[in-house]
């Protein structure tokens, strides 16, 4: 597809569009990508301008490793290739098509050495003072490797499915497991995740994603309430705090669950066959562990309701604790990554450190915290985590570099840790409202905080800064 100024080329240059910008004293380069981390993440656009506006946009194909006309332009030592944070750029060139792009001009460099009197040096910022031209950045988020299937409309009616079928089945999971008890619905429950897991491999347009994903929502909370249930069930059998380490092997299965997509993507395994591995690991495990679960007839209220029971005071309050920790948590899982590349300026190898120490800590104190809850008390303690969670997040937010941000996010992921896991345990062992019933009255408007958080963060960022996002939330 081209115009006058326009081209869109797939997998290379077109021989026309190589010798015009052979010509070029100079040309613009930007990419779009999948991700953060080119070991991780694909290439998906490589997009060119000349010094006259004429603009190439080349799509790369999955698993594509050389563009040899693109490789010649970038190469060539008398055309300077001008970047916005061109280390990052330049690293998805190198590391996915083998161009070891020469010579390099960073027009974000050249902004922190001429604009000394700022510390804004976004491409939006430079261009609007410079140009008195306002970029539009609000698709900065898309999804560049289904453009071509999805509009930006579809793409977050999608999204949103998954969230959806959770939220839509809270109220229905927890009378389900007030009724027939936890041992039974996860018996239930969990085949119907694994399942629903697969299906997502099938998809093959947009509804169809969007279904199964609604699908696996609904499915993963008729799970995750009636594990939590049970949970409390075991934690009254032992008589002491366990239910954050529970929730510690949560953030274990995350880790095992990204190694083994590792192997999965180094041998271009397909995501249904991925899928049917992990339900089989799954499936295998319910089937030689179900004997294991508890009977907790006990826990199941037997006096009649009606379908929705009115919250109480106390479990909403819970409630609030959990949807301000789920915010924080949200703001780790979905911008860690962008607040390292974008303020913290870390090097592309290591923008996904202040992802990976949040995690690492999250997951250490989630098995630290029954300890403490055992020493000091539910109640100390989430005062304590509260107080360290917004420690973490003003150190982030206050000193942006490398370490204090690293630092700062080690101690949020240590603030959380045993946030949730307490105000779940309290919740279940509410005398006046069934476990599953109360459960999925503050799971719902815990999980609430995690969904509302990241677009919040993101319109925040985009009328000020990242930064003052994070102070918000923090």
């Amino acid at each position: 597809m081209s115009n006058e100024n326009f081209l869109v080329c797939d997998r290379d240059l077109t021989d026309a569009a190589l010798e015009r910008y052979l010509a070029a004293p100079a040309v613009a380069i930007d990419t779009e990508t999948m991700g953060l981390l080119p070991q991780r993440d694909r290439l998906c656009l490589v997009q060119i301008c000349d010094p006259t506006g004429y603009v190439t946009v080349i799509r790369i194909a999955r698993k594509q490793t050389e563009a040899p006309k693109l490789k010649q332009l970038l190469e060539k030592a008398d055309i300077t290739k001008v970047f916005h944070f061109a280390r990052f750029d330049v690293a998805q060139c190198s590391y996915h098509l083998d161009i070891e792009v020469q010579p390099i001009f960073c027009t974000k460099i050249a902004s922190k050495l001429a604009r000394t009197y700022t510390n804004k040096h976004g491409l939006k910022e430079l261009v609007q003072e410079l140009e008195k031209v306002e970029l539009d950045k609000s698709s900065q988020s898309s999804d560049w490797g289904n453009a071509d299937q999805l509009s930006d409309a579809q793409l977050g009616s999608v999204l949103l499915a998954l969230p959806l079928g959770q939220m839509l089945t809270m109220p229905i999971s927890g009378r389900l497991t007030a009724k027939y008890g936890s041992r039974r619905m996860l018996t239930i429950g969990a085949p119907l995740y694994a399942l629903a897991l697969t299906n997502i491999g099938l998809a093959a347009s947009g509804w169809q994603l969007a279904l199964f994903l609604f699908l696996f929502g609904v499915a993963g909370n008729l799970c995750n309430i009636a594990l939590n249930t049970h949970g409390v069930s075991v934690e009254g059998f032992y008589g002491k705090a366990i239910m954050t380490s529970f929730h510690g092997y949560w953030s274990v299965g995350g880790f095992v669950g990204a190694l083994v997509g590792i192997p999965m993507l180094a041998f271009h395994v397909s995501p249904y066959v991925h899928f049917w591995v992990i339900a089989a690991i799954v499936l295998t495990h319910i089937v030689v562990n179900y004997k294991y679960l508890l009977h907790t007839p006990n826990l199941i209220t037997k006096k009649k309701t009606s379908f929705f029971t009115k919250p109480q005071g106390a479990l909403i309050q819970l409630g609030i604790i959990g949807f301000c920790s789920m915010a924080a948590e949200g703001a780790m899982f979905d911008w860690s990554g962008v607040y390292f590349k974008e303020i913290v300026e870390a090097p592309s190898a290591l923008v996904i450190l202040g992802y990976a120490s949040f995690m690492v800590t999250m997951a250490t104190g989630r098995f630290l915290g029954d300890k403490l809850i055992n020493l000091y008390g539910r109640k100390r303690l989430l005062q304590l985590s509260g107080i360290v969670l917004s420690l973490g997040m003003f150190i982030s937010v206050a000193f942006p570099n490398i370490y204090a941000a690293t630092l700062g996010f080690m101690l949020v992921g240590m603030g959380v840790s045993s946030i949730v896991p307490s105000v779940y345990s309290i919740a279940g062992n509410n005398t006046k409202v069934s476990p599953g019933i109360a459960l999925a009255m503050v799971s719902g408007v815990s999980y609430f905080g995690f969904l509302i958080a990241p677009p919040f963060i993101g319109y925040i960022s985009a009328i000020s800064s990242l930064r003052y996002s994070y102070a918000i939330i923090g």
